[in-house]
Parts: structure tokens; C-alpha cells; sequence
């Protein structure tokens, strides 16, 4: 009788280590960080919306329901910094670290850990072809103009950077150029905070589907900060995650710099 009494308790022990049947567990702790909030969410179909691990004196635990896999889930930490790993159903991810040492963190039990290194780039857009057509970006051309797209979110740290670069090119350009800035951001809120006022000089879009975005899969965009630049007819001129090195180069070749007003006095 005891040995059967085993023999029943045993699959229960094997799966309370696991997330069991229709679900994944994550859970895990962070020092030098008591009560916050991180965002969670897959962007390949593990679940929908945005959902949230609450950490309490520092450890959090979460079942979420899961069907198959493997899926994607992207961690999105207060300061915007990602922590992004592949899982599924039954999986029990163990994730533990410092909140000042966040590239540093230790992840257990997911199928993989994605970090920048291992990211599969796939390189679509070549200079001197026409961009592939997007709805948002041929509503936004101009005619006669350069056109600068920028991609970027506000979960992915200095990614936000680009609205700073569209902004001192229409200042340092004019009319000769028309700009589009292209969020990846999943939450409204954030999102407006973050572009403030300055969009009303260019365009600005997000449809808060992050790497789902019909736009960003059509143009093979996986990586962010990235910008592109046209010339009026839709080829691409220059394109990159670097705007110094990428971009400006061309936009001073190509366009001339309006005259400031200090200088025409």
C-alpha cells in the first residue's frame, strides 16, 4: 500500500516543478528591488494583450495559460531594459538577478535565453531598391521629398533616440524632407509620454503589435533603434541602426542644410 502511495505522489512532484498542462510558470527574484511591476508579453502568439509579474520584497511568481510552443516572451523591466526567452507549455522558467546588474541575469528552465549575440538577422532592404510597399509609409511620403523612417520603441533601451534624430533633421532640412517615426511600443501610455509634443512636425505611428506589426514583418525589421532614408521616388538611400554613421552621411550629401537664422541676420 505504500509503495502504490509512492508510486501516486511522485507524478504529482515531477509536475510541481514544471508549469503542468496548459500553462507555464515564471518565476524568480531580484535584488536591490522591493515592489514593481515588469511587463510581459509574447510577440510571436504565447498569449495576447500585456500582462504583468508583480514582484513583492523582491520575488514574484506567475502561472500564465499556454497552449504548445515553443513561444517568445519579452520581459520589459521599468528602466525599458528587455529580457527576451523562448518557452512552452509545462515549462517552469527560473529567473533570478540583480536590479543593478540586469545584464546579468540568470535564466532556468526556458528553451533559450535571446540576447543581441544570437539574434537571426535577416537582411531584406538593399540600397538602391525600392522599398517594399507599407500603407502607413506611402501615406506619409511627400512629394518631391526625402522621406526618414525611424523604428523604435520605448522597451528597448536608447531606442527612443530617433525621435531626437528626425527631429534635429527637419530642423537642420526643411521641407526637403517628410519623416515617419515607426514605435514598436505595446502600451499607449508610455508611448505618448515619450513622444510628447514633437510629432506634430512628422508623422507618427504605432499599432502596438511590437515585432507583430505587419509593416516591420513585410520589411524583415528586427532589430531597433533602425532607420531608413528614401529619395522621393521610394529607393532607399541609407539605412541602419546608426544614425552618425548610417544615415547622416547621406542626408549631407544629398540635401543642403537650411541657413539658421543667427546666420542670415
Amino acid at each position: 500500500m505504500r509503495q502504490l502511495a509512492y508510486l501516486t505522489i511522485l507524478p504529482l512532484l515531477f509536475f510541481s516543478c514544471r508549469g503542468g498542462k496548459g500553462r507555464i510558470r515564471i518565476e524568480g527574484s531580484f535584488q536591490n528591488l522591493n515592489q514593481v511591476d515588469f511587463l510581459i508579453y509574447s510577440p510571436n502568439g504565447g498569449f495576447e494583450d500585456i500582462d504583468t509579474l508583480h514582484l513583492l520584497k523582491g520575488k514574484f511568481r506567475k502561472n500564465i495559460p499556454l497552449k504548445g510552443g515553443p513561444y517568445t516572451f519579452t520581459i520589459i523591466y521599468p528602466n525599458f531594459a528587455t529580457l527576451s526567452f523562448v518557452a512552452s507549455e509545462g515549462d517552469n522558467v527560473r529567473i533570478d538577478g540583480d536590479a543593478l546588474a540586469l545584464a546579468d541575469v540568470l535564466v532556468q528552465g526556458a528553451d533559450s535565453v535571446i540576447t543581441l549575440e544570437n539574434e537571426v538577422v535577416e537582411e531584406r532592404l538593399k540600397v538602391g531598391q525600392r522599398l517594399p510597399k507599407v500603407d502607413i509609409i506611402e501615406k506619409s511620403r511627400r512629394s518631391g521629398r526625402y522621406m526618414l523612417i525611424g523604428f523604435w520603441a520605448n522597451w528597448r533601451g536608447g531606442a527612443s533616440v530617433v525621435n531626437t534624430q528626425i527631429k534635429r533633421s527637419i530642423e537642420d532640412y526643411g521641407d526637403q524632407i517628410c519623416a515617419l517615426s515607426y514605435s514598436l511600443d505595446i502600451d499607449q501610455r508610455i508611448r505618448q509620454a515619450a513622444v510628447g509634443n514633437d510629432s506634430t512636425a512628422w508623422d507618427s505611428y504605432c499599432d502596438y503589435l511590437a515585432w507583430d506589426s505587419p509593416a516591420v514583418r513585410t520589411l524583415g525589421i528586427n532589430n531597433i533603434p533602425y532607420m531608413i532614408l528614401l529619395d522621393p521616388n521610394g529607393k532607399i538611400v541609407a539605412k541602419g541602426s546608426n544614425f552618425r554613421n548610417d544615415i547622416e552621411p547621406s542626408l549631407q550629401k544629398k540635401l543642403k542644410k537650411k541657413k539658421k537664422k543667427e546666420e542670415q541676420k
